[in-house]
C-alpha cells in the first residue's frame, strides 16, 4: 500500500483501538510520513517550525478564549476554533471541577449572563438548544422538561449532533488509560515506590534538565557509600529544558557513574535470567529506535535503587518490562509528579465515561420523545445544500435554532453569547430567551420540585463551575437558617461554602470586568449586606447573629474586586473599597428593637470599625468624615425645613 492517506488513517484507527505500539502499526505511520508531500496528509517540520506553530496556536487560543469569557462568540464557534467539543465545556470540565479539591485547579465555565434575573418561563412550546440539554442532563433535571411543556422542539440535526458528539468525546488513545491503570496497580502492589523530594539544592541543574530529573540526580549523588547502589534510568543524551527543542545537550558528566539507559537495564534483566533471549531482543529492537545507551556502561547490581524518569517509564511499559524490575530484586522509584499524571489520566478516563453516559441519556430521552410525539424536529434550514457542501459537514444545531423559533413560544439556551439578550428576533417574530436557571425556577413555580431541590440545583451549578449563578436573598436566608454554631464557631452549610468558593472562582478567573459588570457586582454586594441586617432578628441568638454577620461581612469584599477594573483611577475600589463596604452596613435596620440595635452596633464596633481603625486608618477616617458630612447635611436640611414652616 503506497497511499499515505490510507496509511495515516489506518494508524490513527489503530490508535483508537489501543494497538499503536505494535511495530507493524508504527511502520504505517513512518511510511505515511515518507510518502507525504506538501499537500499532506502529514508534514515534516523542523523544531524551529514547530516552535513557531506552537506560538501562533497559543496566540490564537488566547484570543478565542478571551472572546469566550467575554461572551463575544457562540460556544459552537469557540469549541471548533479550540479543537474541542461542546461536551468538553458542558460535561467534562464540570465533572473535573467537581472533583477538584483546590479551587485554583478549577475552570470557570461562563454560561449565564450576570445581568439576567431568574424568571418563570411563559409558553407551552419551547425549543431546546444543545447547550441547555447538556446542562439540564448534567444536573439531573432534563426528564422534568417533558413534564413542564406541552411540546418540545429540537433543531433538525440535534440527534445527529448527539451521535457525532458521542464519537468525539471518546478518549482516542484507550491504551494510555490501560497503561495508567497498569502503572497504578504496580504502585498499589508495592512493586513501585513513589519518590517525594523535599527541596532542590541545585537550581541550575533543575533549569537545565527539568525538576523531575534534577531531583533524582541529586538523590543518587547524595546516596551514602554504605547503602544500596542508586541509579537514575533515563535515555541518552539529555537535552536542556526551556524550549530549546533539542538544540543543546546537557552536560551530565558528573553523574555518569549513576546513569543508565533502558536498553542497558534490559540487558541486565537477561543476565539475571529474569527474561529470555527472545524477550530481550524484542525489547532492544524497539528501544534502539527511540534511545541511545550512555557512554559509560554502568554495572547495575541486584538490589539497586532505580529512579525512573517519565520517558523511561513509558518505554518500559511499552516493552512490557516495568514489572520485571521488582522481580529482579531492584527497588523501583518514580517521581511523585509522574504518579500524579497517571492518576489524572485514570480520572480523565472515568470522566469521559461519565460524559458518554450523559450523552446517551440525552439521546434516549429525546428519541423516546420523538417516538411519542412529545418532541418535534424543526424544519431543515434554508441553504442546506450549501451547508452540505462545506468541507467539515458536522451538525451544528445552534445554527438551526432559528428555524425552530417559527413554531415556539420560548427558547432555552445556555450559551452566554445568546442569553445576554432577552429575546431573539427572527422573521418578524420575537421569542424570549430563557436559561436552565429559569427552568429551575419554573419547575419550582409549577410545583414539580421543592424549594430545597431548587436551591440544591443552583448549588450543583456552582459546584460544576457553571457561571454566573447570582446570589439571591432567598437562598442566602434559607442556607443561613440551616447553619449552626458548634463549639463557639459558625458552621456554614455546604451550600454557603459553595457560594463563597464560587465568588472567589469568578474573581480570580477574570470573568467579571468593571465597569462592564458593575451592576452584577453591586447587586451581589447589596444582597449580602441585606442578609447581614436580617441576622439580628428576635428568633436568632445574639451569638449566632454575630458569627453569621462576620462570615457574611468577610464574603462582602469590594477592594478584592479592584483587579477587575479595566480603567484605573485614583478613586477606584482599591482606594475606596473598604469605605463602600463599611458604609453598606453602617446603619442598622429601623425595624430592629432598641436591644437588637444595641447588639448590632456592638458587633459593628468590635468586628467592623475597630479592625478598620487599626488596619486601615485612612479608610476609617474617610468613613468618619463621610458620616460627619451626612449628619451635617441632615441638620442643615432640618433647619431649612423649620424656617420654611416658620
Amino acid at each position: 500500500m503506497d497511499d499515505p492517506q490510507v496509511l495515516a488513517s489506518s494508524y490513527f484507527i489503530a490508535t483508537t483501538m489501543g494497538t499503536e505500539d505494535n511495530q507493524e502499526t508504527s511502520a504505517w505511520l513512518n511510511k505515511a510520513i515518507d510518502l507525504s508531500n506538501d499537500n499532506g496528509p502529514l508534514r515534516r517540520a523542523s523544531f524551529e517550525d514547530l516552535r513557531e506553530m506552537v506560538s501562533e496556536a497559543r496566540e490564537k487560543n488566547e484570543r478565542v478564549y478571551k472572546a469566550y469569557l467575554d461572551g463575544d462568540a457562540p460556544i459552537f464557534t469557540v469549541a471548533e476554533l479550540l479543537n474541542k467539543t461542546m461536551s468538553d465545556f458542558y460535561l467534562i470540565q464540570p465533572f473535573e471541577n467537581k472533583k477538584a479539591k483546590d479551587i485554583r485547579r478549577k475552570n470557570v465555565i461562563p454560561l449565564f449572563h450576570g445581568v439576567r434575573l431568574d424568571q418563570v418561563i411563559v409558553g407551552n412550546t419551547i425549543v431546546v438548544d444543545a447547550s441547555s440539554a447538556l446542562v439540564m442532563e448534567n444536573i439531573g433535571i432534563l426528564t422534568h422538561l417533558f413534564d413542564c411543556f406541552e411540546k418540545i422542539v429540537i433543531p433538525h440535526s440535534f440527534m445527529r449532533w448527539l451521535f457525532e458528539e458521542k464519537q468525539k468525546v471518546a478518549f482516542h488513545q484507550p491504551s494510555q488509560i490501560e497503561k495508567a491503570k497498569y502503572f497504578e496497580r504496580l504502585v498499589t502492589d508495592g512493586k513501585i515506590s513513589v519518590f517525594h523530594p523535599k527541596k532542590i539544592n541545585n537550581p541550575e541543574l533543575a533549569l537545565d534538565v527539568g525538576e523531575e530529573l534534577a531531583f533524582m540526580l541529586e538523590e543518587v549523588r547524595e546516596n551514602p557509600a554504605n547503602e544500596s547502589q542508586s541509579v537514575v534510568v533515563c535515555s541518552y543524551p539529555v537535552y536542556k529544558a526551556g524550549g530549546t527543542f533539542r538544540e543543546v545537550e546537557a552536560d551530565l558528566s558528573l553523574f555518569h557513574h549513576s546513569l543508565t539507559s533502558c536498553s542497558q537495564l534490559i540487558k541486565k534483566l537477561k543476565d539475571l535470567a529474569v527474561i529470555t533471549e527472545f524477550q530481550c531482543v524484542k525489547a532492544l529492537n524497539y528501544l534502539s529506535q527511540h534511545e541511545k545507551e550512555w557512554p559509560v556502561d554502568l554495572e547495575v547490581f541486584s538490589g539497586a535503587r532505580l529512579f525512573l524518569d517519565s520517558l523511561s517509564i513509558t518505554y518500559l511499559i511499552t516493552v512490557d518490562m516495568l514489572d520485571r524490575l521488582s522481580e529482579a530484586g531492584f527497588e523501583v522509584y518514580v517521581f511523585k509528579g509522574e504518579r500524579d499524571r497517571y492518576r489524572t489520566l485514570i480520572n480523565y478516563g472515568s470522566v469521559v465515561e461519565q460524559a458518554d453516559s450523559k450523552i446517551e441519556s440525552i439521546r434516549k430521552l429525546f428519541f423516546n420523545g420523538l417516538t411519542s410525539g412529545k418532541v418535534t424536529l424543526a424544519e431543515i434550514p434554508l441553504k442546506k445544500d450549501q451547508i452540505a457542501a462545506s468541507e467539515n459537514n458536522y451538525a451544528k444545531p445552534t445554527e438551526e435554532l432559528f428555524e425552530a423559533l417559527k413554531i415556539c413560544d420560548a427558547a432555552l439556551i445556555d450559551d452566554r453569547f445568546m442569553n445576554k439578550h432577552r429575546n431573539i428576533a427572527f422573521d418578524e417574530r420575537t421569542v424570549p430567551i430563557y436559561t436552565s436557571l429559569d427552568f429551575i425556577e419554573t419547575l419550582h413555580h409549577k410545583g414539580l420540585i421543592s424549594k430545597a431541590q431548587k436551591l440544591e440545583f443552583r448549588t450543583l451549578l456552582r459546584e460544576f463551575g457553571l457561571e454566573i449563578v447570582s446570589i439571591s436573598s432567598e437562598e442566602l436566608e434559607y442556607h443561613l437558617n440551616h447553619s449552626v454554631m458548634s463549639d463557639g464557631e459558625f458552621k456554614p452549610t455546604k451550600q454557603l461554602r459553595m457560594i463563597r468558593e464560587n465568588l472567589f472562582l469568578i474573581r480570580i478567573s477574570g470573568l467579571v470586568q468593571l465597569p462592564r459588570d458593575a451592576q452584577w457586582l453591586h447587586e451581589t454586594m447589596k444582597t449580602i449586606a441585606k442578609a447581614i441586617k436580617t441576622q439580628w432578628t428576635a428568633d436568632i441568638s445574639p451569638e449566632l447573629s454575630r458569627a453569621s454577620s462576620c462570615w457574611l461581612y468577610e464574603l462582602m469584599g469590594y477592594r478584592e474586586w479592584a483587579q477587575a477594573h479595566k480603567i484605573r483611577g485614583d478613586e477606584g475600589m482599591a482606594y475606596l473599597g473598604e469605605v463602600i463596604k463599611v458604609n453598606s452596613v453602617l446603619i442598622p435596620p429601623e425595624s430592629l428593637s432598641d436591644e437588637q440595635k444595641k447588639g448590632y452596633k456592638a458587633w459593628l464596633d468590635e468586628f467592623v470599625l475597630g479592625p478598620l481603625k487599626d488596619n486601615d486608618p485612612w479608610s476609617f477616617k474617610t468613613v468618619i468624615d463621610s458620616m460627619k458630612s451626612e449628619v451635617k447635611s441632615i441638620a442643615q436640611k432640618s433647619i431649612l425645613e423649620e424656617e420654611v414652616y416658620d
